[in-house]
């Protein structure tokens, strides 16, 4: 094969590229690049991986994604328990209004949650909402090594307190 333009994929290829990715993104990158492996792009795989859209909180969709996922790799008990990685990364500031049949949305707010929300309103005596110039994600790090990412709460540089309400929540929905 000279290309891998228009080359279609097996369905199990793409779990295995996805899963590979998903552990070790650098890793893939290697691999793909010194063609140690005929496997799809990294563009191609980032177009799989972000097909569900994402939006603030605790994706349900992500989730069932997630315990699917497992399932299908016949992951084992030890597996299934693990810890969380909270990564918060600056964003570019930036509002989006997205229209659907059903409603028209905004994305780029602060939403950390009703909790936050409540929190941040008692303490600044007034209800406001800002643009986001942080997202925390969360990520599931099983002791097998499996991992996911499966909440992300975009914030405005968040105080302490903002991280354990998001974390305790996403504890909650991990054992739930």
């Amino acid at each position: 094969m000279t290309s891998k333009k228009g080359m279609r994929w097996d369905k199990d290829v793409m779990y295995m590229a996805l899963s590979l990715y998903n552990r070790n993104p650098a890793a893939y990158r290697d691999i793909v690049e010194n063609d140690w492996l005929q496997l799809p792009s990294e563009s191609l795989i980032k177009i799989y991986k972000n097909a569900m859209q994402q939006f603030p909180g605790i994706v349900p969709e992500m989730m069932l994604w997630m315990s699917n996922e497992a399932k299908r790799q016949n992951l084992v008990t030890e597996g299934y328990f693990g810890g969380l990685i909270l990564d918060e990364m600056a964003i570019q500031e930036d509002l989006q209004i997205v229209n659907t049949k059903a409603s028209t949305k905004f994305y780029g707010l602060s939403d950390s949650g009703f909790d936050v929300q409540r929190m941040q309103a008692l303490n600044e005596g007034k209800f406001e909402s800002k643009l986001a110039n942080h997202v925390q994600q969360y990520i599931f790090s099983g002791l097998t090594g499996y991992r996911w990412p499966f909440a992300n709460f975009p914030n405005v540089q968040a105080p302490p307190a903002e991280f354990v309400l998001t974390s305790w929540l996403c504890i909650y929905e991990l054992y739930r």
